[in-house]
């Protein structure tokens, strides 16, 4: 069969070494906080009062908040992987939303039909600032309008998972940016290093 294959959004060299530095991440995340579980469960119970018994509760409670984030960051690199394959970038007029104690939210305008929508970041709150539009008032979007799907600053070298805002209504303010239409600018020349460094890898070493 003949025919030009869509680009999709992993056709951007950096996006694809990011998205194997966020899976990277996860994985150490997901590793330390076992490591740690397992450590402080195997020595706790039969460490002498004192500091000993009291690294074993830290090591306890330290993998305690580090698991959830290490393996839901895991599950959400699966769930990447899986739009980034399977669709473009798409760079979109985005305007932050205001926030207190919740998660940070955005709203995106479709440049094809004007639509809006707001979506939520998935993320630890030191990767909220990832998602703030600036003053030049734009994202890249990957995936479907009013689903889940990734969310970048222009140029696709960090990924965030964003999911749509259910329930309570959310004010949709007017982006601030120039409308932005699907595009995908040129690579860094360092992201692009880096992308051929990791194709190379992955030639050797054959598919994983």
């Amino acid at each position: 069969m003949s025919g030009t294959r869509r680009r999709v959004a992993t056709d951007l060299i950096a996006t694809e070494v990011a998205w194997h530095d966020y899976r990277k991440r996860a994985g150490i995340w997901a590793l330390a906080s076992t490591a740690l579980l397992v450590l402080g469960l195997g020595f706790g119970p039969g460490a002498p009062e004192g500091p000993a018994e009291d690294l074993a509760v830290g090591a306890v409670g330290v993998a305690i908040v580090m698991c959830p984030v290490g393996f839901g960051a895991l599950v959400l690199s699966r769930r990447m992987r899986r739009t980034l394959a399977s669709r473009p970038w798409q760079a979109c007029s985005a305007v932050a939303v205001p926030r207190s104690l919740h998660a940070a939210t955005v709203v995106l305008t479709d440049p094809v039909s004007g639509n809006r929508w707001p979506l939520k970041v998935v993320a630890v709150q030191q990767r909220y600032g990832l998602a703030d539009p600036g003053p030049a008032g734009e994202l890249w979007w990957a995936g479907e309008p009013g689903r889940a799907g990734v969310l970048a600053p222009p140029g696709g070298e960090h990924l965030i998972w964003a999911k749509p805002v259910r329930g309570k209504r959310t004010r949709l303010p007017r982006p601030a940016g120039r409308g932005a239409g699907a595009r995908g600018p040129p690579e860094t020349a360092a992201a692009a290093a880096r992308g051929r460094r990791l194709r190379g890898s992955h030639h050797r070493k054959g598919p994983q």
